[in-house]
């Protein structure tokens, strides 16, 4: 598929055919302005989908960031003064 990972091309597939279905069926508005407002959001989750963030597909760049936020630890100092 070019220049692209055929992985990340399947995610934004499964990613805008919903939105776009979505925007195109379910809004009330003329089949133009449908269009439109499909472009403005379909176009750029594609696009972000498509190129991954830091070379990962969008799946895996979650799976490693929850796993981050799961195993990361707040570290707290607290000064613990006994008045003796």
């Amino acid at each position: 598929m070019g220049i692209f990972e055929f992985r990340k091309l399947v995610e934004a597939v499964i990613l805008c055919v919903p939105l776009l279905l979505f925007f195109l069926f379910c809004l009330p508005f003329a089949i133009n302005v449908n269009i439109i407002i499909s472009a403005v959001f379909v176009v750029p989750i594609g696009g972000f989908a498509v190129m991954g963030v830091h070379d990962y597909s969008l799946l895996d760049f979650i799976r490693i960031y929850w796993k981050w936020r799961k195993g990361r630890r707040v570290l707290n100092f607290e000064k613990n003064y006994k008045n003796s």
